[in-house]
């Protein structure tokens, strides 16, 4: 039996292969790629590694929920930058940074929305930086955006500016019970400003797993198309019945229902759906997780429950 099966025995230290695989997989080097026990703890590394200097924090909002916990969580003062037509507002994020800044986070596909942010335009934000800040680049939902932009990623790193990408296992690669995620970044920069993770953080299974998965490029593609296509049928149901839909590519749908009260997210939360609907600055919105295809079925039955004619 491989020995990264073996439970009774400690993982491999340091990722070490699942590091390399990344790396092949990205043209960096191994020292490029930290991996870790799932982004949100590498997210909460790197905040907990800045916290001491004190400063600010410059994040969109709605975005990733965690931002404003951790940054709250660890006394930090924010600046929080509200989105534009549903966008992260490339100026006004430029604007927010100031010589206390010491973190800029970009979720691109946006957690909330689904919509993206370039890469030249992440490398232009960082341009702004001070000393010793660092822009983290949020791209866990990356596989689903329609511009695949991996091959960006050596030149960005490689760019000089302070630029740090976050990807996950658990999304596309459907692996989020074993918790594994990883930053790439220039081996200094990783060294200066990056999370702590200790040797053993990561499982043998979780490792083993993420290899196996580095090397099935098709089940991970199978996995983006059967997400795209149920995302896609239900913005369209929803759609037909006059709700204005964002429908991004982050694994969910934004709903507009300030013209229609709340009777559809109700009707969906009864049908079993996973709605969130306490994003700020998005009022009367409501987001709908897409699991899987299955989603579809019940977004139909809310719309048949709240009497919405036509939904079939």
């Amino acid at each position: 039996m491989n020995r990264f099966v073996e439970v009774n025995r400690p993982p491999e230290a340091d990722s070490a292969s699942l590091c390399g695989e990344i790396g092949r997989y990205y043209g960096l080097p191994r020292d490029a790629v930290l991996v870790g026990p799932g982004t949100a703890s590498l997210l909460h590394g790197i905040v907990a590694r800045h916290a001491p200097a004190g400063g600010s924090v410059v994040f969109s909002e709605p975005s990733f929920f965690l931002y404003r916990w951790l940054v709250e969580a660890y006394g930090l003062t924010h600046r929080a930058v509200p989105l534009r037509d549903y966008r992260h507002d490339v100026a006004a994020i430029g604007a927010a940074i100031t010589q206390d800044t010491r973190l800029v986070l970009v979720d691109s596909p946006n957690n909330v929305t689904g919509t993206t942010i370039s890469l030249p335009e992440v490398r232009a934000l960082a341009q702004r930086l001070p000393a010793g800040a660092v822009l983290v680049f949020d791209n866990v939902y990356g596989e689903y955006a329609p511009e695949r932009i991996e091959s960006d990623f050596g030149s960005t790193i490689g760019s000089g500016l302070p630029i740090v990408i976050c990807r996950s296992f658990s999304k596309a690669r459907q692996l989020f019970g074993l918790r594994v995620g990883y930053l790439l970044g220039a081996p200094s920069l990783l060294r200066a400003v990056g999370p702590r993770v200790l040797r053993y953080d990561v499982s043998g299974p979780a490792q083993a797993a993420a290899v196996a998965s580095m090397q099935d490029e098709e089940s991970m593609r199978r996995n983006v198309r059967l997400m795209a296509a149920a995302v896609e049928e239900a913005a369209a149901l929803l759609g037909a019945q006059g709700f204005r839909v964002v429908a991004g590519h982050a694994g969910s749908v934004l709903i507009d229902c300030r013209e229609r009260g709340p009777a559809l997210p109700d009707a969906l939360r009864s049908a079993g759906c996973d709605v969130r609907s306490d994003h700020p600055g998005l009022p009367d919105h409501v987001q709908l997780l897409i699991s899987d295809h299955t989603t579809v079925g019940r977004v139909r039955a809310a719309l048949r429950s709240a009497s919405l004619t036509g939904a079939t």
